[in-house]
């Protein structure tokens, strides 16, 4: 990616650190799997992912979804495996499962900007699961939203209808 950016900009890009932590480092720089003996994850990791999420956006607004898209989604892979396989506090369970849902909603985006429709609507759905776990009725209905809209725009309008309804359905909406 550091490489494919330089190339697209003409500036040199200098690698950073290697593993999240508080250098500065991001998902990006570790490895796809942790270290073993990582503690539980906190509020550290949960700042750190809503970072990442806030980077994401920023190279969608200059590289667009092509570049972001791809990004995201290896962020994501990242995030997920750390939500499956770390100790995670209790305490903050439902927040890391919400900037989760959060990170898979704007790959999803960003891959559906950037034409792939595949990736995005498994994104979609991650996002989903994400948001029922942590309770996030908003980012629920949000993801819905956004799922009803690609259905719609690839030629699907029924899947589309059935989101829009099944929203309907639980009431309570924003």
């Amino acid at each position: 990616f550091a490489e494919a950016r330089a190339g697209s900009t003409g500036r040199q890009v200098v690698p950073r650190g290697r593993g999240p932590g508080a250098s500065g480092a991001t998902f990006l720089d570790a490895p796809a799997r942790p270290a073993g003996g990582v503690g539980p994850l906190g509020e550290e990791y949960i700042g750190q992912l809503r970072g990442e999420i806030r980077g994401i956006l920023r190279l969608d607004g200059t590289y667009g979804g092509a570049v972001a898209g791809q990004v995201a989604a290896t962020v994501f892979q990242r995030a997920q495996h750390m939500m499956r396989t770390a100790e995670i506090d209790r305490k903050i369970l439902r927040d890391v499962h919400a900037v989760g849902a959060e990170l898979a909603e704007v790959a999803a985006w960003s891959l559906y900007d950037a034409g792939r429709d595949q990736l995005a609507r498994l994104m979609n759905h991650e996002a989903l699961g994400l948001c029922r776990l942590a309770g996030d009725l908003d980012m629920e209905r949000f993801v819905l939203q956004n799922m009803a809209m690609h259905a719609g725009d690839l030629g699907s309008p029924r899947e589309s209808l059935n989101i829009v309804q099944l929203v309907q359905q639980r009431g309570n909406m924003s």
